[in-house]
Parts: structure tokens; sequence; C-alpha cells
């Protein structure tokens, strides 16, 4: 398994991980409407493209699939953190955030954030991170829980 920076040339490769990810390990504590409005942007690969664009996004592959992805955004923030179904727990999450939090150091942040949904809470309070709050936000009329989240590089 290699750790390479995105490019946008995978953009569909990396959207089917994305709608593969929410819907299956998402389904543990979303209901079905839940995730269509979750994944909507996932669906539109270009639109994707240019969001992982943004920032440093790093994708772990097996052979040339993917199977994991992350992104920081700006330089203090974890975005995006999705793992394949295939690959979950096994670690893949763990390299690329390890690989994310060198980078946010070295660009000089002394505190990494997070918004985390109820699957991926566990893995960041596993990595240092605390709850600030809950949050509900709003998308097509449809309500999603996330939590916002902090860990001090210090």
């Amino acid at each position: 398994m290699q750790i390479e920076p995105f490019q946008r040339s995978q953009s569909r490769l990396i959207a089917k991980l994305f709608l593969e990810s929410i819907e299956v390990l998402g389904s543990q504590a979303y209901s079905a409407p839940q995730r269509q409005v979750w994944s909507e942007f996932g669906r539109d690969s270009r639109l994707l493209g240019e969001r992982l664009s943004q920032g440093v996004t790093l994708v772990m592959w097996n052979d040339e699939v993917p199977i994991c992805f992350g992104q920081l955004h700006p330089s203090d923030h974890i975005d995006m953190l999705y793992t394949s179904p295939l690959a979950a727990r096994q670690g893949c999450a763990s390299q690329i955030y390890g690989r994310l939090e060198e980078l946010a150091i070295k660009a000089g942040n002394h505190w990494i954030t997070t918004e985390a949904s109820h699957i991926s809470r566990p893995f960041f309070e596993s990595h240092g991170f605390r709850a600030l709050e809950k949050e509900t936000v709003e998308r097509g009329g449809v309500s999603l829980e996330r939590f916002r989240m902090e860990k001090s590089l210090g």
C-alpha cells in the first residue's frame, strides 16, 4: 500500500470510495435520507475533485484501488477522512491522519480541528481529539448531527 497526493484524474475513483464509505459505514448511525444528503456533492466527481484539490489531500492505494483518503484544509483542519468499507479498521485512516497531522505541525499550527460524524468521533478521540460541541447541520431539509473537535499539537 502506498500513500500519494491526490490528482484530479483520480476523482471518479475517489468519488466511488466516498459514496461507498458513507453508504456502508454511515449506515451504522445515519438514516438513508441522511446518507443521501451527506453524499450529495460526491455524486459529481468533478466537484469532489475540485474540493479535494484544495489544501493537501492524501490517498492510500492498494494496487490501483483507493482505500482511504484524507484532506487537510486549511492547514489546521481535517476536512475529510474516509475509508473504503473493505479497508475499515485496518489502520489506513490512522496512517493518513498521521501524515496530515505532521503537515499541520510543520505549518506551525498549535491546534488541529475537525467536524466528526458519529462514526468517526471514536477514531478522532483515539487520536487525542476532544469533542467541543455537538452540531446539527441542515442539508436539503434533512438534519445531520456531527461533533466539532480539536486536538492540541503542542
